[in-house]
């Protein structure tokens, strides 16, 4: 009798990342209750992400479901010598603004001015959780005191139920700062009401859009269809009068991912749109949420292959601008390690306006040749006529990239982001990551935020 040996079959790393835990990342976060600095980590699981916390001050273990799968962009590996980032200090309550290494190189500040709403998403994240009272106006502006050229998000609930908001956005710009309206948008279809937030000084309007059926709204955030249609008159009076305007999409799968290219399409016919900011669903930490479930979650790479397939393009472009933006800091960092960079974020795609089309700003043969030349530290060959205006720009914004994007808007520059959403308390700090954004929630509460 024969006995036949079979050889064991080679796994695939992916495959045992899959159905074992992978620590992504250690650091800290805040205790649920205790409100404490605590160690935290961020696992992997089954192909999903995991804020696990370890709170030693009440001998307790906690984690929350931050969302399918995790980037892994180089940019994210590199600091420049003024990015902000958190010193923890463990057993204290909650984050100071001490705690805070270059605050003011922040991108972004974010002024939660009210829990109301008028509206009642199912899905919101902030929906349920701890309530704050409102900013009053001399705290807004001791905060803004403290930072200069940096955009300020208006923020809720629903900012928009606050009368006094045209008063708000004055003592942003008197402050030297730039506010940013977040909204559902139901407020904004009364084109008067537009009209006075924009004589007021407002320049930009992010607008909750998930996709251009009334059902989607009814069927993904249990509100009547008619906010749809008030959401098309915000977009309509936003247009009149010339605001600046960024669509932010909260995509679920099996529900609104065929509207990515319709809403790509319509920013291309519109040029008073900006930019596109699209999020994957988030669960508040657990595993079902008002009839949704990790199945009607999407990855940023599954997200980023229904963009460049809207786009027709490759998803690796993805990839390649963040890896340009990597080699980018290194070469600022070892050439020039006294310049103020600011913050640059992963998942971005940048494109042009051709006609009523999007097409890349550059394409791959191009972002491979920029890499090379600054990994190879040839500047001189970044000298050509495709890049000459660029780089004079670069300089000649000091660096700040937001300064460089606004000023290539007119010739047509859109952005498109893709970002991750895990608020408190269900978000992790670490010493080794830059700090993109600080949320005032509270004269005695703020939290520092990082973009996956």
């Amino acid at each position: 009798m024969s006995i036949e040996i079979l050889e064991r079959p080679e796994i695939s790393e992916e495959a045992i990342s899959f159905v074992s835990e992978e620590c992504i990342q250690t650091g800290f976060s805040l205790c649920t209750s205790c409100k404490k600095v605590i160690p935290a980590k961020i696992v992997m699981r089954e192909g999903y992400t995991y804020l696990v916390k370890n709170c030693i001050y009440e001998n307790k273990d906690t984690e929350a479901l931050i969302g399918k799968g995790w980037g892994k962009s180089e940019l994210r590996k590199k600091l420049s010598l003024n990015w902000p980032f958190v010193k923890p200090n463990f057993g204290q309550v909650g984050i100071k603004e001490e705690d805070i290494i270059n605050l003011k190189y922040v991108n972004y500040i974010l002024l939660s001015l009210t829990k109301k709403c008028n509206s009642h998403c199912s899905i919101c994240f902030n929906r349920d959780t701890e309530e704050y009272g409102e900013l009053s106006l001399s705290y807004i502006k001791k905060i803004l005191a403290k930072f200069k050229n940096r955009r300020v998000i208006l923020f809720g609930g629903e900012p928009t139920v606050r009368k006094d908001l045209d008063e708000i956005i004055r003592i942003i710009n008197q402050s030297g700062n730039t506010p940013i309206l977040f909204t559902n948008g139901l407020k904004l279809s009364q084109l008067s009401y537009c009209r006075e937030l924009k004589e007021a000084g407002l320049e930009s309007v992010c607008l909750s859009f998930d996709g251009f059926a009334p059902h989607i709204y009814r069927l993904m955030r249990g509100v009547s269809e008619k906010e749809y249609h008030f959401k098309l008159a915000a977009l309509e009076n936003l247009k009149k009068i010339d605001m600046d305007v960024i669509l932010q999409m909260t995509v679920v799968k099996g529900i609104n991912e065929d509207q990515i290219k319709q809403i790509i399409d319509f920013i291309a016919r519109n040029p008073f749109i900006c930019a596109y900011w699209i999020r994957p669903l988030y669960l508040r930490g657990g595993e079902n949420l008002m009839g949704f479930d990790k199945t009607n979650l999407l990855s940023l790479d599954e997200i980023k292959i229904l963009v460049c397939q809207a786009l027709g393009i490759s998803p690796s472009i993805f990839e390649l601008w963040d890896e340009v933006k990597a080699e980018f800091v290194s070469w600022i960092v070892k050439n020039l390690p006294f310049a103020k960079l600011s913050v640059i974020e992963p998942d971005t795609l940048y494109l042009m306006r051709e006609g009523n089309t999007l097409k890349p700003l550059f394409n791959e043969e191009d972002l491979n040749e920029i890499k090379t030349i600054l990994k190879n530290n040839s500047w001189q060959r970044l000298l050509n006529y495709r890049y000459i205006s660029w780089v004079f720009d670069i300089i000649r914004t000091g660096f700040d990239f937001s300064r460089l994007e606004k000023k290539f808007r007119k010739k047509g520059l859109v952005r498109i982001n893709l970002r991750t959403l895990a608020p408190y308390p269900n978000f992790i700090l670490s010493n080794q990551l830059t700090i993109t954004q600080i949320d005032y929630f509270s004269e005695n509460f703020i939290v520092a935020y990082y973009g996956q």
